[in-house]
């Protein structure tokens, strides 16, 4: 056990991150167009439109966006935009609760990009959690 405690209590670093998460967000719940699979700047300009329509934020602008496939089909997979620089991001990141108050993107959600280490590290984390909430006997970790 204090194995386990020792591998996990240093939180990943900042500077383990990759250097394109600077510009990166992931978005959550922007609906699937009919012909997105076909054309990924229906991805970006879907993105550019919720940021300048539902936050008014006219100075950020996504340069790529690509949609990942759901797990489930009966919702749209989340989608990876990278911005013009940090700077943008840095403006996006306060305001991205105004959504909420929006009919429109009500249910459209930003958040910072992670790199792979870091969610594995959650994961792993979250994984510990729920074994010792349930009592379970075994615990499984990815990349442990």
């Amino acid at each position: 056990m204090d194995e386990i405690e020792k591998k996990f209590s240093k939180p990943v670093s900042s500077s383990d991150h990759e250097p394109h998460l600077d510009c990166t967000v992931v978005v959550k719940n922007v609906l699937t167009m009919s012909d997105e699979s076909d054309n990924p700047e229906i991805t970006r300009q879907a993105v550019n439109k919720v940021i300048r329509d539902g936050l008014k934020l006219t100075d950020i602008h996504v340069s790529k966006a690509e949609r990942k496939k759901s797990r489930d089909d009966n919702s749209p997979g989340l989608i990876i935009a990278t911005l013009g620089n940090s700077s943008q991001k840095t403006k996006l990141m306060p305001v991205k609760t105004e959504l909420r108050n929006t009919a429109d993107f009500k249910n459209v959600y930003f958040n910072c990009a992670l790199s792979q280490q870091e969610l594995s590290y959650r994961s792993n984390i979250q994984t510990l959690i729920h074994g010792w909430v349930l009592n379970r006997n075994s615990i499984f970790m990815s990349n442990g």
